[in-house]
């Protein structure tokens, strides 16, 4: 048995057509018809069954099947692997992330990513927004996880990756449970936490004085990580992006008035000035499903 009459097989499997099989491996339809006839050999049974004009795998046929596609992932994997090793692509990334960035939806990127190219190493930063264009001029960092924004910096692009709406977030026993969604003025008389780095706090509180709602702040914290706590021992609620959620015994609620919402964007210099193994990473990234993938 070879990698070749593996892949014969699974086209065959495919198609269940002896002629477009062939077309989709490259070779003559004669000399896939001999290679599935020795295959079956080694395996001691049938498992294409033809019955006039109709093609079907047989029991056996549809047993190794499965077993199959994982041998031709795996040698796919090899392929790829020591193709990267020879391309030099065997390296890191120095990914930046925005501190107010939850890890939900990234995550599975960065999972998916390192599936398909194991030898490339992950480093992730905790930058800030302000600091991230100087970070890629001076080659710091390849790539960021920020908040898309209105003006766009020279040599820099920029790739809007999902939309994230702001919640109103609170303890799983908290009375807000019961509602559907929320508005500014059910938060006026709640205990808040106010989380001091979020970029867009100073519009939050903007608003908040325009219409004459004065938050009940109780704690005020720059780390997110304290600001999660404090929500899951219950001491107040707070306004927190929705995918930055990750504790299971901390709810959340759509603030209807006023709804807000912010883009996440994965920003690199552009085309031109980025390492084949971080234009990979742009691109797969642009293409993953992103809104949602948490689920």
């Amino acid at each position: 048995m070879d990698f070749n009459q593996i892949r014969y097989f699974l086209a065959l499997a495919d198609t269940l057509n002896f002629t477009r099989a062939a077309q989709i491996t490259h070779v003559s339809q004669s000399a896939l018809t001999q290679a599935i006839r020795r295959l079956e050999n080694e395996l001691g049974g049938e498992l294409i069954k033809r019955d006039g004009r109709r093609t079907e795998l047989t029991l056996l046929g549809q047993s190794i099947q499965q077993h199959f596609e994982h041998l031709n992932k795996t040698r796919q994997l090899v392929v790829s692997t020591a193709q990267a090793f020879n391309d030099g692509e065997v390296s890191e990334i120095n990914i930046g992330v925005i501190c107010t960035i939850g890890p939900k939806l990234p995550t599975v990127f960065l999972k998916k990513f390192k599936k398909n190219h194991p030898l490339i190493s992950c480093v992730l930063h905790d930058i800030s927004q302000s600091s991230m264009a100087n970070l890629l001029l001076s080659k710091s960092i390849d790539c960021a996880f920020c908040i898309a924004g209105d003006a766009q910096e020279p040599n820099i692009d920029c790739i809007n990756l999902y939309h994230e709406s702001m919640v109103v977030a609170f303890h799983n026993s908290h009375k807000f449970t019961m509602r559907d969604t929320l508005t500014i003025s059910d938060m006026a008389e709640q205990p808040y936490i106010d989380q001091l780095n979020y970029e867009y706090r100073k519009t939050w509180l903007a608003f908040c004085k325009l219409e004459n709602i004065k938050l009940n702040v109780v704690f005020s914290c720059e780390q997110e990580q304290w600001q999660q706590y404090l929500l899951k021992q219950g001491l107040g609620i707070s306004l927190v992006p929705q995918y930055s959620i990750i504790d299971a015994e901390v709810n959340f609620k759509a603030l209807a008035n006023p709804s807000l919402t912010r883009t996440i964007a994965l920003t690199s210099l552009d085309g031109g000035n980025c390492s084949k193994v971080v234009q990979v990473f742009l691109k797969e990234a642009a293409e993953h499903i992103w809104q949602g993938s948490e689920h």
